[in-house]
C-alpha cells in the first residue's frame, strides 16, 4: 500500500523537527566539555581588528558535532583542543 503523499510529507516534517531537539540536547550535554575538533573550513572573519588568529572556523568535535572556533590557515586540518561553550543553531560554539 501507498502512503499519500500529504502523509509522508506530515512524517518528515514530524522527524525533522525531533531530530533537531535531540541534536539539540545532545549539543547541551556535551557544554563545559573538552573536544577535539578536525578544524576544517574558514567560516567567517571574527569581529574586531583582523589578525591572523581571528577568523571563526568550522570543524568536527570528536563526538561528530559540528563546532564553530577561533581558528586560523594553519591549524587546517589539524586536531585543535577546545571547551564546548554555547550552542547556536545547529552548531557548538567553542573557545581554545
Amino acid at each position: 500500500d501507498q502512503v499519500l503523499k500529504q502523509l509522508q510529507q506530515e512524517r518528515a516534517r514530524e522527524l525533522a523537527a525531533v531530530e533537531i531537539e535531540l541534536r539539540e540536547k545532545y549539543y547541551r550535554s556535551l557544554l563545559g566539555r573538552k573536544l577535539r575538533v578536525l578544524v576544517e573550513t574558514e567560516a567567517h572573519s571574527a569581529p574586531g581588528p583582523q589578525s591572523p588568529d581571528s577568523a571563526i572556523w568550522s570543524g568536527t568535535s570528536c563526538r561528530y558535532a559540528t563546532v564553530e572556533l577561533p581558528a586560523s590557515a594553519v591549524d587546517e586540518g589539524q586536531f585543535i583542543d577546545v571547551t564546548a561553550s554555547e550552542v547556536r543553531d545547529d552548531r557548538i560554539v567553542a573557545t581554545r
